[in-house]
């Protein structure tokens, strides 16, 4: 009995150009912490004295925590975001962070 002949379509590269930039900009959207419009508005926005100050008396060891915190979720949507990105889920666990580490340098 022959075996089957299977069909598999390939898309054209301006196909796959196209669907990797909408799949990269659907991820990003999905795990940024702020919103276009948020983001306006705090550029709008004149600088808030009154956190300003509160951030300036804090203590040192509280200031430190309050930056790791922020830091840890900035670093977690960052990660959320690399798991959407096509083929990054197939790279092995060691490939997969040398890119992360690789990435911080443009942050």
């Amino acid at each position: 009995m022959p075996t089957p002949l299977i069909i598999v379509s390939v898309p054209d590269p301006s196909q796959i150009s196209e669907l990797l930039a909408k799949t990269i900009s659907d991820a990003h959207a999905r795990t940024c912490l702020f919103t276009l419009d948020h983001i306006h508005e705090m550029f709008r926005k004149p600088n808030d004295l009154s956190r300003l100050l509160y951030y300036k008396n804090m203590a040192h060891e509280e200031l430190w925590l309050e930056c790791a915190q922020k830091l840890t979720t900035v670093i977690q949507q960052i990660i959320e975001f690399a798991k959407m990105v096509p083929g990054f889920m197939k790279l092995s666990q060691d490939d997969q962070i040398v890119l992360l580490k690789a990435g911080k340098k443009v942050l």
